[in-house]
């Protein structure tokens, strides 16, 4: 910590886990404590990066901008009620089960691409870093075909790594797996969620209009 920054580190994997995330004031100018988030970051040969979010911090986000940071990664939150998810989308006995595990197998690994690469030796442990981690899968002839990543907190399921494998694209998969994803967060115990959340990159079209359905 850093004031009130939060200096996250991962080994680079995943920008959230890496950057600065600002609950409240630095409790230095802002130029003192940049340097000291530059100095943080270049010891663990890390680009300084924040997560900023908006409305809530727009004035950091002008003051960073006017120090000439860029911006990159505009990402979107996205919230629902679960009972509203279920009842939006009906759910499909035409597709596969869905399969919940409380650690990533080598096979649900293997499909996950994060943003397009394979996944360092620090993932697992990155992805199990949730209060309560799961990892869901949809299986055909026992082949994972879609996998996603569930985090339970406080009634809320946040849903990341979202993937389909490229030979069962255009099936219904991904909302398939996250719909089903929300119902068994629901009756999860011993807190069932109310609640599902994700995040996604601005630019993201086919992510966006996925998750806006």
């Amino acid at each position: 910590r850093s004031g009130g920054w939060l200096l996250r580190a991962s080994e680079g994997f995943t920008g959230r886990a890496n950057s600065v995330l600002p609950l409240r004031d630095p409790g230095l100018p802002l130029v003192a404590a940049l340097e000291s988030v530059q100095s943080w970051y270049g010891h663990r040969g890390l680009p300084a990066r924040f997560q900023v979010p908006l409305p809530d911090h727009a004035e950091l986000d002008r003051a960073l901008a006017e120090l000439d940071w860029l911006t990159r990664d505009r990402t979107q939150v996205l919230t629902a009620p679960i009972e509203t998810v279920l009842a939006d989308r009906p759910a499909r006995g035409d597709l596969p089960e869905l399969v919940v595990d409380d650690a990533p197998n080598p096979d649900w690994l293997a499909l996950y691409h994060y943003r397009g690469g394979p996944l360092p030796p620090v993932a697992v442990r990155q992805l199990m870093q949730a209060e309560r981690a799961v990892f869901a899968s949809l299986r055909s002839d026992g082949e994972p075909v879609a996998v996603a990543r569930g985090a339970l907190v406080a009634g809320w399921i946040g849903i990341t790594a979202v993937e389909v494998a490229a030979t069962a694209r255009r099936r219904g998969l991904g909302g398939h797996i996250v719909r089903e994803l929300c119902g068994w967060a629901a009756t999860a115990g011993p807190e069932p969620a109310h609640s599902a959340y994700l995040q996604v990159q601005q630019d993201n079209t086919a992510a966006l209009a996925l998750y806006q359905r």
